[in-house]
């Protein structure tokens, strides 16, 4: 597979606008992303996958799960999911700026993290072929 990166280097900044906990149509969403969009590519991540408001503010988005999202899949380990996510869109937009308007990043994962039911294991081959097994 390719390297889709840009050989050139980018001529505007990129600043992450960190809105978790906030809403896509939020004022303060909308004037923040305006104030920066003329000069930088704004990325926008929100805590919610329904952002089609969002999708037409001009900007990237990024969307982690919400917590109605969450609910929907309880099996999952959503807290481990959601610090790999956060640290990957990180790492791919490499911002210049990181501007908060939700909830702190660690303030986020940690209530992320105590909304989790307990994680059941996936069962090994090994663990089926043994159940199966006679006597």
């Amino acid at each position: 597979m390719g390297d889709f990166r840009s050989e050139s280097p980018r001529n505007r900044s990129v600043i992450l606008l960190w809105a978790a906990g906030c809403s896509a149509d939020d004022p303060k969403v909308h004037e923040t992303i305006t104030s920066f969009s003329e000069h930088a590519q704004v990325v926008l991540v929100i805590d919610d996958l329904a952002f089609q408001s969002a999708s037409v503010l001009g900007c990237f988005v990024e969307a982690l799960p919400s917590a109605s999202d969450r609910g929907k899949l309880t099996s999952l380990d959503w807290s481990h999911y959601v610090s790999n996510r956060i640290a990957r869109i990180r790492e791919t937009w490499n911002p210049d700026l990181i501007v908060n308007l939700g909830e702190p990043v660690d303030t986020f994962l940690e209530r992320f993290g105590s909304s989790v039911e307990p994680v059941q294991s996936l069962q090994t081959i090994e663990d089926i072929e043994r159940q199966m097994r006679p006597g």
